[in-house]
């Protein structure tokens, strides 16, 4: 990543080259590509890594990133 790089939330990059300077919230950029991941599966992951923690998803919490996501698709 270089600096000033903006990264969303839900992000994933993977790749062994730079990222795109900036990547949209539920998104995977990979070598060649940067597609749009469900925020069904994002958030079902959220709230399984976080049980292993003890810590519950607030209810408003997933309402923003459901926001956040809706905003992302328009």
């Amino acid at each position: 990543l270089t600096t000033g790089s903006v990264i969303g939330c839900f992000a994933n990059i993977v790749t062994s080259t730079f990222a795109p300077r900036a990547v949209l919230s539920f998104s995977w950029c990979t070598e060649n590509s940067v597609v749009p991941y469900s925020v069904d599966r994002a958030l079902q992951t959220a709230h399984t890594v976080m049980r292993r923690r003890n810590v519950r998803m607030k209810e408003t919490t997933e309402q923003l990133y459901r926001s956040i996501a809706e905003a992302r698709r328009d």
